[in-house]
């Protein structure tokens, strides 16, 4: 089964396709999602850290988001398994990592 997705210009989304989730990004690098400390440090406030935001080709969520099961871990919506099959802009809350959850919009497809 293959899903398409929209993406909505300037979001981050999830295609969630027989229970493997993709990432995506379409920011442009100017985006906030692109700034950030190019250090090792286990966690940063933007503008309040001592090693300077630059501008990196890769989106900071990318990277958390690159292995599906660390992914599906991180999914957090009213308590529920992530679906096995969903699309749509997705909006994050941080804690130790990001939780994703599916924006309430129209645009998530299931």
């Amino acid at each position: 089964m293959t899903k398409q997705t929209t993406i909505v210009k300037d979001s981050h989304t999830m295609t969630i396709t027989d229970g493997v989730p993709v990432f995506a990004c379409s920011f442009s690098i100017s985006a906030s999602c692109y700034q950030y400390p190019d250090c090792e440090c286990e966690s940063w406030v933007p503008g309040a850290h001592e090693h300077p935001s630059i501008t990196h080709a890769e989106c900071l969520l990318a990277g958390w988001f690159k292995h599906p099961g660390d992914t599906r871990e991180m999914f957090i919506e009213d308590g529920s398994m992530m679906p096995e099959n969903a699309s749509g802009p997705i909006e994050v809350e941080w804690d130790d990592c990001p939780l994703w959850f599916f924006t309430k919009t129209d645009e998530v497809t299931a």
